[in-house]
């Protein structure tokens, strides 16, 4: 039996001053574990200091602020999260120069259709913390022992 041939849903997001609307896929395992890879020591400390910010950085209501905190923190992984969901990974300095609020647009949108597929959430976020959950754990480990045999990250993208 053949594999079948998968199209990941896109989403038209209108940029306004964008000649025309910007186009953005849902990110697949390669594309979180690559991000991961890049960036690990960033996001370890973004998970670090919020974690002793609040008392759960995992719920609900705090996942707005953490992603918040995550975009302002460090534009580069929102950037290359936005160029990544383009399919234009070079993309990234001009990603950067988009204002926030569009840079937010799209993060949403790649976020919905990353997690679409998960039984039709109508609210990402616990979704979302529940990667973050075990992504952390998966980044800790990795800081223990950071071979990348450990790690189970690769330099193929």
């Amino acid at each position: 039996m053949a594999v079948p041939v998968y199209v990941a849903p896109t989403k038209a997001v209108t940029i306004r001053g964008a000649a025309e609307p910007f186009v953005v896929r849902g990110l697949d395992y390669s594309d979180i574990s690559w991000l991961l890879e890049q960036h690990l020591p960033s996001i370890v400390q973004a998970v670090e200091h919020y974690r002793t910010s609040l008392t759960d950085v995992y719920t609900s209501s705090s996942m707005d602020a953490f992603l918040d905190s995550m975009r302002a923190a460090f534009p580069d992984v929102a950037a290359q999260v936005i160029a990544l969901a383009a399919d234009d990974a070079d993309a990234v300095q001009q990603v950067k120069n988009y204002p926030v609020g569009a840079q937010t647009a799209l993060l949403v949108a790649i976020s919905e259709l990353t997690l679409k597929d998960m039984d039709g959430l109508a609210d990402p976020s616990p979704a979302l913390a529940s990667l973050l959950r075990g992504a952390t754990g998966r980044i800790m480990s990795a800081l223990k022992s950071p071979s990348p045999a450990s790690t189970g990250l690769s330099d193929d993208r």
